[in-house]
């Protein structure tokens, strides 16, 4: 257990490290981010409890590749799960992220990576949000599959937010569910710049718009 982190970039950091296993950690009240890699590969974070921390939780590194994040509960970060540049070919399923700002975040190169069967849930200001992106560095051809995601953000929430010049992204059979008011809540929003989304087999329950897709005007 790790307790009251008073470190400058995480409370366990690895650089340049292979084949690493995280398992059965607890990481609580954390200034900094719970636990981060960087430029390190094939590491396994596995049945780790992150809560509390004013950051992230868990911090897929730069150009950290083959990660597998599976079974963690995150509760009570700024994000849950947070892809930084360069976090590819990774499997995350399992977790359960909790009354986070963000479940979780791609942003620059985070691509080819698949996030099957997490439950998001109370995000603060959305579940699994796109940090945008020019092509040469939006995140492509990430997979999300049987995801449950629960009451996201404020009276303008949003589930899942794919924005910028992201391309071949897939969403499929996840189930979607706000059981606030719809307000004006979106449950997937497409933004106009995108390219190859498809969106296939989802439950999608209790928002004012179900799917707002920007590519059709």
């Amino acid at each position: 257990m790790i307790d009251k982190g008073a470190f400058d970039d995480g409370s366990i950091r690895l650089d340049e490290c292979n084949r690493i296993a995280i398992r059965e950690v607890t990481v609580r009240d954390f200034y900094c981010d719970g636990i981060v890699w960087g430029i390190s590969h094939d590491v396994l974070v596995e049945n780790c409890h992150l809560h509390d921390g004013d950051r992230l939780a868990l911090h897929s590194g730069s150009g950290s590749q083959r990660s597998i994040v599976r079974r963690n509960r995150l509760r009570h970060c700024a994000e849950g799960i947070y892809f930084c540049w360069g976090a590819q070919h990774g499997l995350y399923e399992k977790n359960v992220i909790e009354d986070c700002t963000y479940g979780m975040t791609l942003g620059h190169s985070d691509s080819d990576n698949l996030i099957r069967d997490n439950d998001i849930r109370r995000s603060g200001e959305g579940g699994i949000h796109f940090r945008g992106g020019n092509k040469a560095f939006a995140p492509h051809r990430n997979r999300f599959e049987r995801n449950r995601i629960f009451d996201s953000g404020g009276e303008k929430g949003v589930a899942i937010d794919i924005n910028g010049e992201t391309e071949s992204v897939i969403v499929i059979k996840n189930e979607l569910r706000e059981t606030r008011e719809p307000l004006s809540r979106i449950g997937i929003f497409i933004g106009s710049e995108t390219r190859d989304i498809r969106c296939e087999d989802n439950q999608i329950e209790g928002f004012a718009i179900p799917i707002k897709d920007l590519r059709k005007g």
